[in-house]
């Protein structure tokens, strides 16, 4: 898929170990995206360079998009929700605030509007809606049995409510 300016792109990654694949834990990850001068995709040393770069305060090298000013939701094992501030802390990341979910969760998904998150927890057979202004649940809507994929119909509502 070709990516085009002013168009919507969702980022998102795991961190997980090289081997087995099992979370890794404790981090304070930082994320750039940064225009590719030559097609040539480049090789580990010049991508350290690259990060170093990013991690010194610079007027003249900046990356395209630093994902780094921008809250960061974590969907937990447990039944929350992180969401990090990676500004705030001093040398890294800070927790900012924890959304409490009746379950964990399973998948997510923004309004357009950017106000609300929809989140499928299909232990409790529910989709979680939280305010995004306040970072709080607003309402539980019961969603069948076991709901692990979440999407928003045309006109912005969830499985018939908005």
């Amino acid at each position: 898929m070709k990516l085009l300016a002013g168009t919507e792109a969702r980022v998102r990654f795991k961190i997980v170990e090289a081997t087995g694949g099992k979370a890794i834990s404790n981090l304070r990850p930082a994320a750039w995206i940064d225009r590719r001068e030559v097609a040539q995709t480049p090789n580990p040393r010049e991508c350290r360079e690259q990060v170093n770069s990013f991690l010194q305060p610079s007027f003249s090298k900046r990356p395209t998009v630093d994902l780094n000013s921008y809250f960061v939701l974590a969907l937990n094992n447990e039944p929350n929700i992180s969401v990090i501030d990676p500004l705030s802390g001093f040398g890294g990341s800070k927790l900012y605030t924890l959304i409490p979910l009746s379950s964990a969760g399973e998948d997510w998904i923004m309004s357009a509007d950017k106000k609300r998150l929809y989140v499928s927890m299909p232990l409790v057979n529910q989709v979680a809606v939280i305010d995004l202004l306040t970072w709080k649940p607003i309402a539980n809507i019961d969603a069948g049995m076991k709901p692990t994929r979440v999407a928003l119909q045309h006109d912005g509502n969830i499985y018939g409510r908005k």
